[in-house]
């Protein structure tokens, strides 16, 4: 969640700059084009919503207003006409942007209930034709504003609500606003509680339920999310918004519902990849090693797939970097070959990840040894591979590099494992005995899991035998525990019998006292 903060964040910080500059620009631009019909009505509506009213009133003929007040009525004409504009969602483009010379006047719309219609006609001055808003349209300005539609709250809302406007919007839209937020909140919350509420009881209490009350708690936030969003985008069709606060409001709703819809991606992929993990983990333990060790990588894998698509639809939802975007989605095979010969390394790993994960050398779980030092498979990343070393220490292996040398698998095709037990003992060992000790007490020990046993002599040195006791067990903490226990015994066994006389000893052939050669020694020294 916290990257999704930082990444809404980065688009807002992209999102306020480029409409500042947008802006900027056209606040600096005060000259209004009135060369056509579709010119004069989006010079007109632009400069309205960007509240340059002395700009908008340029495109009214004012001829029939006093000079002394048409600066004054001029705004205040300019504004009403611009609310039956946006309350009528006026497409200018749907104007001629040539008209003929037979043409003269051309309506733009008009309101239920009043006869005359907003038109623009052509008006010729000091040899410049211009079209201007007729004045028949500025007479009736006013009364057209009090009987255009402004939506089922705005139709009833008090003349006063209506009549004082902040930042383009009037005082009963920014008051409707406000609630409007208070209740997509608790709609939201309201609805997503029922949802799951439902959903549970629906699918009972068994493992199904069990099931869906898992997806449920994993996807609660994000669907609460798009429930607000839902109620918030019903909302402003309520207030009936003009087109300006329109446009800058969806800008952010898209990013928000982009990164709302890979907010439940993600979770929906957590979500997976937990269940078959669980699920595996009930079967057979190498299979579910394996099962794990595929879904730990695709996760990854979907995980980087979808950041990189949210990245890509946010960066295209502003205009200055929506080549970036389009870029990024569009030029991936180009950007792959370039970034392909810088990263050959990075991105070789990456691919031998994604190889082992379906080749399965190794597992989560597995008993390997590498370059002489054993240990479990702890992770397993895209990149590389941690080893827990039996000291609680971590070798970090490359990916290319593991799938480059040998190594050794204790439990690639199954977690029972044998092992065993040397010792040098005396040549003159009771071995059928000492057999029989060692096998009674294996097969009673609690680690044995009844699959081998066997006492062996496997060598026979100079001075001693070698005495090999062969066990087995489940998996390889329980087989270093059996053979240090087996270890152990037969180390007693062999201290007792005959009190320790059958533990490896040194023999030195002494002469005798009669023997000719100290004979003849004591002679001499007498």
């Amino acid at each position: 969640m916290r990257f999704f903060a930082a990444l809404f964040a980065f688009g807002m910080v992209c999102f306020a700059p480029c409409e500042a500059i947008v802006h900027a620009q056209a606040t600096t631009t005060t000259s209004v084009d009135l060369s056509s019909p579709r010119r004069t009505v989006t010079s007109f509506l632009t400069s309205a919503h960007e509240g340059r009213w002395q700009d908008a009133a340029r495109a009214l003929d004012l001829r029939e207003i006093p000079t002394n007040r048409q600066s004054e009525l001029g705004i205040k004409t300019a504004q009403d006409l611009a609310s039956v504009l946006d309350a009528r969602r006026v497409n200018a483009s749907a104007l001629t942007e040539t008209p003929r010379e037979s043409d003269t006047a051309f309506e733009v719309t008009e309101v239920a209930g009043v006869d005359t219609i907003v038109a623009v006609r052509r008006v010729r001055h000091d040899g410049v034709t211009t079209w201007l808003f007729t004045p028949a349209t500025v007479r009736a300005a006013s009364q057209l504003a009090q009987r255009v539609d402004r939506g089922p709250l705005g139709n009833f809302v008090p003349r006063a609500l209506i009549e004082h406007e902040m930042g383009g919007l009037e005082a009963w839209q920014w008051i409707a606003g406000l609630l409007a937020l208070v209740l997509s909140i608790s709609i939201a919350w309201a609805a997503g509680k029922l949802i799951t509420s439902v959903a549970c009881r629906i699918a009972g209490k068994g493992d199904r339920g069990q099931h869906v009350r898992k997806l449920a708690d994993a996807i609660e936030a994000p669907l609460r999310a798009g429930l607000f969003l839902g109620a918030v985008g019903l909302f402003a069709e309520v207030i009936h918004l003009p087109p300006g606060a329109m446009t800058a409001l969806g800008r952010i709703y898209g990013v928000v519902w982009v990164v709302t819809a890979a907010w439940l991606f993600l979770r929906l992929v957590d979500f997976g990849a937990s269940e078959v993990a669980d699920r595996a983990a009930q079967r057979d333990g190498w299979r579910a090693r394996g099962t794990r060790t595929r879904v730990m990588v695709l996760r990854r894998v979907l995980r980087i797939v979808g950041i990189v698509v949210l990245s890509a639809v946010l960066l295209m939802q502003f205009d200055p970097v929506r080549q970036l975007g389009l870029s990024l989605l569009a030029s991936a095979g180009v950007a792959g070959v370039v970034v392909g010969l810088a990263a050959q390394r990075t991105i070789g790993n990456l691919l031998a990840g994604i190889q082992l994960s379906f080749t399965q050398p190794l597992r989560v779980g597995d008993e390997v040894v590498i370059e002489g030092q054993g240990g479990s498979v702890e992770e397993i990343n895209l990149s590389y591979v941690v080893i827990k070393l039996w000291d609680q220490r971590s070798l970090i292996v490359p990916m290319t590099k593991l799938l480059e040398s040998a190594f050794e698998n204790g439990t690639r095709a199954s977690s029972e494992m044998y092992g065993d037990v040397k010792m040098l003992v005396d040549f003159g060992t009771p071995f059928d005995r000492v057999r029989q000790d060692i096998t009674a007490f294996v097969k009673q020990h609690p680690l044995f899991d009844g699959r081998k046993v066997a006492v062996q002599v496997s060598d026979a040195k100079e001075r001693t035998a070698e005495l090999r006791v062969v066990v087995s067990a489940a998996d390889s903490d329980k087989l270093f525990e059996l053979r240090c226990a087996t270890r152990e015994f037969l180390l007693g066994i062999l201290q007792k019998l005959d009190s320790g006389r059958y533990l490896p000893r040194v023999r030195v052939n002494q002469p005798s006292p009669t023997s000719p050669t100290i004979a003849a020694s004591a002679d001499a020294s007498a």
